[in-house]
């Protein structure tokens, strides 16, 4: 299935989260991408918000409390923390590579499944 991109003029193609995750399309904007590639969180959350995902939504995917995601949203709070970048990538469905993060899961002892 290709994904296409939504019109931006109606509301209700704006409203993009779905039972889990976030409909991979919204990570295809190019505002969404431009934001991704530079870690800009707080745009991030931002953008979610326009196309319907809420701040609960949102601290719930990514095991944040709803105050620090208002937080990162208003600018008072930055995300560099590695662990939490994971959980925002891991929890939301946006490729690790876009965030500039590890593609793969770190596996347990020394030894990889091929």
């Amino acid at each position: 299935m290709a994904i296409q991109q939504q019109p931006e003029s109606s509301d209700a193609s704006r409203r993009v989260e779905n039972r889990g995750w976030v409909d991979p399309a919204v990570w295809q904007r190019e505002d969404m991408r431009l934001a991704l590639a530079i870690r800009d969180i707080g745009t991030v959350y931002r953008l979610l918000q326009r196309y319907g995902v809420s701040q609960r939504r949102i601290a719930a995917l990514t095991e944040q409390t709803q105050g620090g995601v208002s937080e990162i949203i208003a600018g008072r709070r930055l995300v560099v923390s590695y662990d939490l970048l994971i959980r925002i990538a891991d929890g939301l469905g946006i490729p690790r590579g876009w965030l500039g993060l590890a593609h793969d899961r770190p596996s347990g002892g020394g030894s990889h499944e091929a």
